[in-house]
């Protein structure tokens, strides 16, 4: 079952919407210019490619600094409230296992 939390905060509604137990945090940012993700176990196994660590390829948030050691085909979903399941493939996501949430 979700579970809907809001608060106030200088006027505006914050609305936060916790799924289930055994999730993981994703943030939606509408200005991230890339996507990271955490979990190898997520990625298409055939679009998955490992970067060379002695290039600097750094990315920065607002959650921190992260460099990715890979590159691939993203495959994740979730059920609505109707038990309905949503699939989504997301092309070419960084995995930066160290990052302490996933960004879309």
């Amino acid at each position: 079952k979700n579970h809907v939390f809001q608060s106030q905060n200088n006027d505006a509604k914050l609305r936060s919407v916790v799924f289930d137990a055994d999730s993981d945090t994703i943030i939606v940012d509408n200005s991230a210019n890339c996507i990271i993700w955490r979990h190898k176990r997520n990625f298409v196994k055939e679009t998955y490619v490992k970067l060379d660590q002695n290039k600097k390829c750094g990315i920065t948030s607002a959650v921190g600094y992260g460099s990715p050691i890979a590159i691939g085909d993203l495959n994740i979903g979730w059920r609505d409230d109707t038990e309905k399941y949503h699939k989504f493939l997301i092309p070419k996501v960084f995995h930066i296992p160290d990052s302490p949430v996933n960004i879309l």
